[in-house]
């Protein structure tokens, strides 16, 4: 795993070994500080540089609360990707892997690949029916009402360049309202249908 973050401007990094050891374990813990395993680590492995050998224990362990920790997000991930007893939500799963990349756990982008992929799976399968309801003959008011609910859930998903498509069948949906109240009141004057 690779860890990134920012140390706020309170912060400042002990002078000491004993006092890296000592900060680092109030981050590990959380006690008196808000938790914050990157940090911890960032110490120990400081204090492992300046010549501490005992730091390297607290590394491994530091490490260990890291891989279990990301671990269970990555399971939570999974939880809500593939809808292992809960609905599928790919936004539920890709929020809770965007959360450790803006904690710092950086590795974490790689589990975005997967969601992403499957989100435009989702993508291509509500524009591929969007596209068969839009170009059925004849056109029919429904037909394009229910091509653009497809095309709008893709647009849900992300992709934004299918809104061009949604504002022309708009428009074909206003004119295509227009001519069918048109023959509706041709019909009932005349009872000759309008081409």
């Amino acid at each position: 795993w690779e860890m990134a973050f920012e140390l706020d401007d309170r912060f400042t990094i002990p002078n000491s070994i004993e006092e890296m050891l000592v900060v680092g374990q109030k981050y590990e813990t959380g006690s008196g500080r808000k938790q914050n395993y990157n940090i911890a680590l960032f110490l120990y492995k400081r204090a492992l540089a300046m010549g501490d050998p005992n730091a390297s224990r607290h590394i491994e362990l530091v490490q260990a609360k890291i891989n279990n920790y990301l671990n269970e997000y990555y399971r939570l991930a999974d939880t809500y990707l593939f809808g292992f007893g809960v609905p599928k939500d790919l936004e539920r799963a890709t929020a809770i892997i965007k959360k450790l990349i803006a904690e710092g756990y950086t590795d974490a982008k790689v589990k975005l690949f997967p969601i992403e992929e499957k989100m435009a799976e989702i993508r291509v399968a509500y524009i591929q029916k969007g596209e068969l309801f839009e170009k059925s003959r004849p056109i029919y008011l429904e037909s394009l009402q229910i091509a653009k609910n497809y095309y709008s859930h893709a647009f849900d998903e992300g992709y934004v360049g299918i809104r061009e498509r949604i504002e022309l069948i708009d428009k074909k949906l206003v004119a295509l309202g227009e001519s069918t109240e048109a023959n509706q009141t041709a019909r009932e004057n005349t009872g000759v249908l309008l081409e």
